[in-house]
This record gives structure tokens, sequence and C-alpha cells, in this order.
């Protein structure tokens, strides 16, 4: 029998395939520490027991397995009703797509226990299968380990501290949460290097689905504190000035005088490149190596694939953001 550790995992379940959500159950039960108590939150269905089944089939009495009905509720609240009924003074948190390595529980309780802290904010890394899902993992995520709230295991009052996350968007809240807890300064261990959980939800995407899927969370997502329009417009701002002052420069400082000392030839199409090479370099070779991937990975003819990628990404996220950001202000009016 293995050790039992004083532990809630709480798992929002909502469009999870059947495959998922077994593999989700054995990751769990390979666990090296298992958890006392197994909360499962069904946003798809008032029927939990082929839900119930998948996990209680796997683990003995040692561990208690319960089910809440919350249909068509979003992951933040479905974690909510998870944190109410919890009946452990520790919460830890995976989705069906999140799957934890084998130590991770332990791991983290240690890790915990060692820092003295309010818990411990899980460490998640991209994992791709076909082509397209290494390009857009390279392109947007990395392939290191990155701070993920699924995978975090905090103490309940460590949660209450930060408070609810919030319940009525579909995406975005978990990043919302991590943001106020920084703000709040809330004594959480950040990103868990040494117990990893490996994210599926890119595996076998495509470029439609990504595309959709972009869309969707974005526009869900552009209200929320973290996702100001303002920060939206930085870059583009400043690319319009530069763009600007570029174009009408010979007009006003040389009054187009090709002996003027501050005529420059060329400018427009100089400024233009330069932009452009800037914007090259630094989505698909600075951010990328700075988020785990390598040279190797990344200098190949695949950097045009990451490059379109993460273009259509920014485009996506940008006019997204613009147009459900405008749309909430009219309702508000």
């Amino acid at each position: 029998m293995r050790r039992i550790l004083p532990v809630a995992i709480i798992i929002p379940l909502r469009g999870a395939p059947e495959g998922a959500l077994n593999r989700l159950a054995q990751a769990i039960y390979d666990q090296t520490a298992w958890p006392a108590e197994i909360i499962l939150v069904n946003a798809d269905s008032e029927d939990s027991s082929s839900v119930d089944f998948k996990f209680s089939d796997r683990f003995d009495s040692s561990v208690k397995i319960e089910t809440l009905i919350a249909p068509n509720a979003y992951p933040g609240k479905a974690r909510n009703l998870g944190v109410v009924k919890a009946d452990q003074p520790f919460l830890a948190f995976l989705d069906h797509m999140t799957i934890p390595s084998p130590t991770w529980l332990e791991k983290s309780w240690e890790l915990i226990s060692q820092d003295n802290c309010d818990g411990l904010i899980g460490g998640c890394r991209f994992i791709g299968e076909n082509f397209f899902s290494w390009i857009l993992i390279d392109g947007l995520f990395g392939r290191g380990v990155i701070a993920s709230f699924p995978g975090s295991l905090v103490t309940a009052d460590g949660f209450r501290k930060v408070g609810p996350m919030l319940d009525k968007t579909r995406a975005g809240e978990d990043n919302e949460w991590l943001q106020r807890a920084k703000l709040m300064d809330v004594n959480f261990s950040w990103v868990n290097k040494e117990a990893v959980c490996n994210y599926l939800g890119f595996q076998n995407i495509t470029f439609s689905e990504f595309c959709e899927k972009w869309i969707r969370n974005y526009w869900s997502a552009a209200t929320l504190p973290q996702y100001k329009i303002i920060s939206q417009f930085n870059l583009l701002v400043w690319f319009a000035i530069a763009v600007g002052l570029a174009f009408n420069w010979n007009a006003f400082f040389a009054e187009w005088d090709l002996s003027h000392p501050l005529y420059v030839p060329h400018i427009s199409k100089i400024t233009l490149a330069t932009l452009f090479l800037g914007y090259f370099l630094y989505r698909t070779i600075y951010l990328p190596i700075r988020r785990g991937s390598t040279l190797r990975q990344i200098l190949s003819p695949r950097i045009l694939l990451i490059f379109l990628t993460a273009t259509t990404a920014d485009v996506i996220k940008s006019v997204a953001f613009v147009l459900a950001s405008l749309i909430s202000r009219d309702q508000k009016r």
C-alpha cells in the first residue's frame, strides 16, 4: 500500500475524451504517493458513472473519490466547487490534458514541507506528436518548463488568501489567479522543475483547430485584468510611429533636398526592413530559446513555419482582444 498524503486533487472535466480520462487516471494511480481524495467536477453530463469508474476501479478505499455535477461550468467555477467540497488541508490541481510525472505529488509535498510555504506552483512542459504540433510549441511555448496552475499544490489556506478563481470566463482564469497571487505576495514557491507535468493539449492539433482554439480562448480572456487592451496596442503604436516618421522624415526634416544633411535615402524601406527583421528574430530565435528550445531545433527549414505560426497567433490574439474589448465596452454603456 502506498503512502497516503492529506491532499485533495481537484480535476475539472469538460470535453474530455475517454482516452484522456483513462490516461489521467492511470497517471494518478502510478504516483509514488496517493492523495487522500480525488474530486472530479463533471461539467459535461449529469451521468457521472463512467467518470467515476475510470478512477474508482484503480484505487482502494484509502482514496476517497467523489464526482460533482456542474453542467456547463467553466474551469474556474469547477475548481471553486472542488475547493469548497475538499476535506483535505492541501489542494492539488490537474486537468485531463495535464499529465503528472510519477513523483509529482510526493516530490511537490516534500518541497512544500522543506520550504514551509503556502504552496508550490506547478511546472509544465508542452509535448507534441505530429509535425505541426512541434512547430506550434517551438513558436509559442518553447520546450522548457513554464509556470502552470494545473500541476500546482497549495494549502487550503493559501488558496483562500488569493481567493476563488474567476468562474465566468472560458480561458485565462488560471493565469489571472497566478497574477493575483504574485500581486498579493502570497508565500508560494514558483515553478516546480523537479516534478514536471506534461501538457498534451496540442499533441495532435491541426492548423485549423489551433486557430479556432486561439480565437475562442483570447476572445474569452480579452477582458481579464492581465490582458488589458492597452497592452496590445503598445507595440502597434510604436510601430505606427516608426513607420509614420520614416515615411515623412525626408519631407519634414530635409524638404526632399538630396543634399540636405538630414536626408536619408530609402529610409522607408530601411525602417520597414529593420522592423520586420527585429520581429522575425524576436519571434523565431529569442523567444523560443528563452523558453527552452535549442538553436538546432529552430535553425532549419522549420524556422519559416515557426515564424508564420507565431505571426498568425499574434494577429489572431490582437484582433480577438480588440474586438472582444470593444464589444464588452459597448455592452456596458
